[in-house]
């Protein structure tokens, strides 16, 4: 059974105590959640903030480990969105790859019919590195090499080279 599940030892009272307290996320804290408690169940949203929590809340709290299951559930929630994220990752990279291949069908359309002996020969080397290009970073390989000029503590030029490889979405 899950730590921020109903206690078989715990009151439904305490039980409610808790979920108020677990509800509130990172800037938790039990007279916080004493404060939500009078609030919700007295109507009166103006009434005067407590200080301090009654000490049966920090029994309960005590008792019922509150603060390890309140972990216990942020952790689990944290799981859940990055869950949901990545689903949703995966989805985009899915509909962003079918929307290029559809791309690609109405460019290679418009290219079959294309003279190319009418293009210029800066127009074919254009269109040559682009292919090259979508080739490589599909297959993941170096697409770009930057050299910059460093200087060591003496003012020393180095040479440095720089391969950058495409990233395809993953993690480093």
């Amino acid at each position: 059974m899950p730590l921020w599940e109903r206690r078989e030892s715990e009151s439904s009272q305490a039980y409610q105590a808790f979920c108020l307290y677990r509800d509130l996320g990172a800037d938790r804290s039990i007279v916080s959640a004493y404060n939500l408690c009078r609030e919700k169940y007295s109507g009166d949203e103006s009434a005067q903030k407590a200080s301090r929590a009654p000490g049966r809340w920090n029994k309960w709290s005590q008792q019922h480990a509150w603060l390890r299951r309140a972990r216990a559930w942020d952790n689990e929630q944290d799981r859940l969105r990055r869950a949901v994220k990545a689903k949703e990752l995966e989805e985009m990279i899915e509909r962003h790859a079918q929307m290029a291949r559809l791309f690609q069908r109405k460019v290679l359309e418009r290219m079959s019919k294309i003279d190319a002996s009418k293009l210029s020969a800066k127009d074919l080397v254009t269109w040559f590195k682009e292919a090259v290009l979508i080739e490589r970073l599909c297959m993941g390989v170096v697409t770009e090499v930057k050299n910059l000029r460093l200087t060591d503590g003496d003012g020393e030029p180095l040479k440095q080279t720089i391969f950058v490889l495409p990233s395809n979405g993953r993690e480093e």
